[in-house]
């Protein structure tokens, strides 16, 4: 993220910690990928989720599908390979995004 934006936020957090924010607060601009933001606001209907800029789309992440995900573990592909201490925070990344959808 530019410096500039970081220097002039309210808060600089997670996107667990931006869940958490849109649960206790009616407004919100959001500097992050737009999903989040649209996320937000189908969550929060009553709420004002404002994207700090609406064309902030990450390409790469919208190239990966269910579908694809569905294929990489079924046919065990693309494998990749990390230090244990960095598998153990991905992990807890993981069981976080998927308390959030439970």
């Amino acid at each position: 993220c530019d410096e500039d934006i970081v220097d002039n936020a309210d808060a600089v957090m997670s996107t667990s910690g931006m869940v958490a924010e849109a649960e206790i607060n009616d407004k919100l601009i959001i500097a992050t990928e737009k999903g989040l933001t649209d996320y937000l606001s189908k969550l929060h209907p009553d709420k004002s989720i404002i994207p700090l800029s609406p064309r902030a789309i990450c390409r790469n992440m919208k190239k990966t599908t269910l579908h694809n995900v569905l294929d990489a573990l079924r046919y065990e592909q693309h494998h990749i390979t990390v230090e244990p201490e960095i598998a153990a925070g991905a992990n807890k990344s993981l069981q976080r995004m998927m308390e959030l959808i439970s």
